[in-house]
């Protein structure tokens, strides 16, 4: 993506990529977050990054009601959980899940995981345009 009106436009177009067979229940609040979050990431100028954190933890908790998260993916799952609901995440984790991600491990598999929903959402938009 080139100019600055086509990331915009991938920002505020882009599907919330889920689970295929959950990707119902995302809400329209969810969706709409998921929007804010790439915007702000397209400010901090890191858009070609993959996709948010935000829209990671929406694709993992649609994954985890298909089949259980293996104990990475739900490392990566309660931390992120964590980073965005804080008061709920105390609530379901302990105390010491979801506070940080291995850099050898954890850290390269959500880099991964950011990327493959990136590259489906601008395959999405390339099939509808």
């Amino acid at each position: 993506m080139e100019g600055y009106a086509e990331r915009l436009a991938f920002c505020l177009c882009a599907p919330v990529v889920a689970h295929p067979t959950w990707a119902s229940i995302i809400t329209p609040e969810q969706k709409s977050k998921a929007t804010t979050h790439r915007l702000a990431q397209l400010m901090s100028g890191k858009l070609d990054e993959g996709a948010t954190d935000y829209e990671a933890m929406l694709w993992l908790s649609t994954a985890s009601l298909d089949s259980p998260l293996d104990r990475h993916a739900y490392k990566i799952y309660a931390y992120l959980f964590r980073k965005y609901y804080p008061e709920q995440a105390s609530e379901i984790f302990s105390d010491n899940e979801g506070v940080f991600l291995d850099k050898h491990m954890e850290e390269p598999l959500l880099r991964e995981l950011k990327m493959k929903i990136y590259k489906s959402q601008k395959e999405h938009l390339k099939r509808g345009s």
